[in-house]
Formats: structure tokens, C-alpha cells, sequence
């Protein structure tokens, strides 16, 4: 941005709907439509893949009886790890993949976690009663902002949100949530 020009690093086969870097800057994690990669930047070569059926296998479910859906994983501050949603018949079940030690971890359970943001150590996540925070210490939910949210987007800082109310086919309104002020 600062030069106000774009610089190709690699080219990765399939389509990437969502990828982070690194703090140090020598990879690039990134969710393509069967797995996950492990992009490293020195070499420009995929280092690892990890498929999402193996991850289903690790956490315990069978491959038939849960979804994982785009919007539903976020990435952790470091680069380094994903927070990925799978969904299944009865419940959601928030899991931590972290890249470097291979780990897969449980991280949070509950009803209709849809669209994850991780910010601060909190999980951020829209269902049908508005925006919820989770506490990942503590274990704490908080109903922030309920009625109609589309989609919503927490600042890096984690201090605000910002949030689309669809109010007809042809009409929407955004609005800010601003912890400071609630």
C-alpha cells in the first residue's frame, strides 16, 4: 500500500478464498476447496497441505455428518493457526488447527456458530440471536447486537463491529457497534 503497487509472490493451483501471513513473514497459510496449505515464501512452494476430511477424522467425526464452510474459519493473530468451524446435525464444534506443532484442538461448543472472526482471544460469531462474543478464557458468551444481522465485521483492535441489517431485498443499513460507548 505504501508504494501503491501489488507484487505476485506465487501462484498456488485452485482457488485460495482466504488466506494470512505469518508475523515473520515466511509463509502464507491459505484455505483452498479440499484443504488447507502452508505456503513458504522463500522457496514459493507449497510446504503442506492439510485436507479437510483428515481434520473431520482427527476431531472425531465422520466425513457425512459435518460441514465446514468458508466464512466459518478465521486465522490466529501469529499466522499460524486456524480456527475452523465444523458443523454437524446437533451442534458446532470450534477447533484451533495450528500449522506448526500439527495440533488439532477443541476449542468451543455450541449451537449455529456461524461466520467466526478471532480477535483478542475471543470468538467472535453470528447465529439467529444476533452477534455473540465468546470468551475463550473464561468461557463467557455475550449477546452483543441481535436483530437481522447479515454479516458483521470486528476491527482489528477488537473495539468495534461493524454490521449489515438487511431491511429489504433492495435496502440495507449499516451500523457500528463501539464497546467504548455500550
Amino acid at each position: 500500500a505504501q508504494k501503491d503497487k501489488a507484487i505476485e509472490i506465487g501462484r498456488v493451483p485452485g482457488t485460495m478464498d482466504r488466506s494470512a501471513v505469518n508475523e515473520e513473514h515466511t509463509h502464507i497459510i491459505g484455505l483452498l476447496y479440499s484443504k488447507m496449505i502452508l505456503y513458504d515464501l522463500e522457496s514459493n512452494e507449497i510446504a503442506k497441505e492439510v485436507f479437510y476430511g483428515d481434520l473431520r477424522e482427527r476431531a472425531g467425526f465422520e466425513a457425512e455428518s459435518v460441514v465446514l464452510m468458508a466464512p466459518d474459519f478465521d486465522f490466529t493473530d501469529d499466522g499460524n493457526g486456524v480456527y475452523i468451524n465444523m458443523r454437524n446435525s446437533d451442534k458446532d464444534s470450534v477447533f484451533l488447527y495450528d500449522f506448526q506443532t500439527d495440533e488439532l484442538s477443541l476449542i468451543a461448543e455450541g449451537e449455529d456458530m456461524g461466520n467466526l472472526e478471532y480477535v483478542d482471544n475471543n470468538i467472535f460469531y453470528l447465529n439467529s440471536g444476533g452477534i455473540i462474543k465468546y470468551d475463550l478464557e473464561t468461557g463467557d458468551e455475550l449477546v452483543l447486537v441481535s436483530g437481522g444481522i447479515k454479516e458483521f465485521a470486528v476491527s482489528p483492535n477488537g473495539e468495534k463491529i461493524l454490521y449489515h441489517v438487511r431491511e429489504t431485498s433492495y435496502y440495507s443499513v449499516l451500523y457500528l457497534y463501539d464497546f467504548a460507548t455500550e
